[in-house]
């Protein structure tokens, strides 16, 4: 049996979900996970900042009615990310 990297799982699960783009800003912990997406077919696309990506992943699942994930990294930039709420799934009219 051969052996698998926890960022190479991680990408295969996000491909058996069903995700194929990941929206994130890449540093140190996560560079691994990003590489490992591109390998198993999830198209990565890099932001400037934590909460661009999620913006973006935001924007893309309104738009789409899929998952759009956001890669952090760890830490301080968690609040960004979290804090972002959801948009409604209807737009009200007057």
């Amino acid at each position: 049996m051969s052996e698998v990297d926890g960022a190479t799982l991680i990408a295969r699960s996000l491909k058996q979900q069903g995700i194929d783009h990941l929206f994130g800003v890449v540093g140190f912990p996560v560079t691994a996970i990003a590489v490992a997406a591109q390998k198993e077919g999830v198209a990565y696309l890099g932001m400037r900042s934590e909460q661009s990506a999620s913006y973006a992943a935001q924007a893309y699942g309104y738009l789409t009615g899929r998952p759009g994930p956001a890669l952090s990294l760890p830490a301080r930039t968690w609040c960004t990310v979290s804090r972002v709420s959801p948009m409604p799934s209807r737009i009200a009219g007057p």
